[in-house]
Formats: structure tokens, C-alpha cells, sequence
């Protein structure tokens, strides 16, 4: 099999991890001390899902991209996925209710984190979308994921709770 055209050189990887910690974690930590957070805040170094996580997420696709297909001849179904960057809330829940996680011990309010949004073709632009509730027709979000028709309830397609790494785990001995 042929390595995917997106793979890059470890040494680059490397070099832009050392950066963000260099020019992003300070940043980020100051602001967090400075603004309610314990002063033993870390920022976040990484995010992971298993394989079987991240499977399961394109199978989901995957699926739903052919009902796009099948539901309109002009559909031409999911072309790309978005990472969008985020950050928790200080604050014990997100605005659904739903528990602001807490992994060994450490909150993830306030804690940078980033998740998965599929894109269809929109003409020229890549436009992220969700489901109007119950049916595979897209509800189009603006880039800012606002809805641009904002009547009737949608389900998401949106793939977060990733594993946070704030501080990184030693490596194993």
C-alpha cells in the first residue's frame, strides 16, 4: 500500500510540537492562572481517541454520506471533515447539561480541546453541517457553527471527548 500523501516527516511533527510548546503553552497557561483557574493549570499537549473510536466515527460517516447520496441526485454527499479548535468552559457543565469531564482527577474546565465536523460541498466553499432532527437532509452551519436556518432541531455529527493530555504522561521505562 502507498503512504497517504499527508503523512509528514517525524522531525516536522517534532519541530511543531516544540513550537506550540514554546510560543502557545505559556500563553495559554498565563491566561488560565490569571483568569480563575488553579495555579498549577497545564495546558493541554494532546488529544486521543482509539483506533476503534475513530472507526467507528468514519463508519458513522461513511454511512450517512451514502444516505446523502440516496436522498438527492444533486446531494453529492460528505467531502471533507473539519478540526475545530475549542476550549471548555469554566464551569462544571456545557450547555447541553451534560458533565464537563473530569479525567484522573483533573477538570477539563478551561482546557483547550478540538473535535471532528464533516463538510459537504457548497459551491466553492467546504460548509460544515449537521442533520435536521431524524432525517439525512443537511442543516448548513456557518463557519462559526451557527445555524444559517436556525427553526427545527438538528443532530449532530460533531466527534469531541477526545482523552486530554494535560501535563503529558511520562513515557513508559
Amino acid at each position: 500500500m502507498k503512504t497517504p500523501a499527508k503523512i509528514i516527516p517525524l522531525n516536522d511533527a517534532k519541530q511543531m510540537y516544540d513550537t506550540y510548546n514554546t510560543r502557545r503553552i505559556p500563553i495559554i497557561e498565563t491566561y488560565e492562572k490569571n483568569n480563575g483557574n488553579a495555579p498549577n493549570f497545564q495546558a493541554v499537549r494532546y488529544g486521543e481517541w482509539t483506533f476503534a473510536e475513530l472507526k467507528d466515527y468514519v463508519n458513522y460517516l461513511e454511512f450517512v454520506d451514502q444516505k446523502l447520496k440516496d436522498s438527492s441526485p444533486v446531494n453529492k454527499g460528505i467531502d471533507g471533515v473539519r478540526i475545530y479548535f475549542g476550549a471548555y468552559p469554566n464551569d462544571t457543565h456545557l450547555s447541553s447539561g451534560k458533565q464537563i469531564p473530569i479525567e484522573e482527577g483533573v477538570p477539563y474546565s478551561g482546557r483547550s480541546t478540538f473535535f471532528f465536523i464533516p463538510t459537504l460541498r457548497n459551491g466553492a466553499d467546504q460548509t460544515p453541517f449537521a442533520l435536521e432532527k431524524d432525517t439525512f437532509n443537511p442543516s448548513l452551519l456557518n463557519n462559526d457553527l451557527t445555524r444559517r436556518q436556525p427553526n427545527g432541531n438538528i443532530d449532530s455529527l460533531t466527534m469531541n471527548e477526545a482523552n486530554l493530555v494535560p501535563p503529558p504522561y511520562p513515557d513508559p521505562e
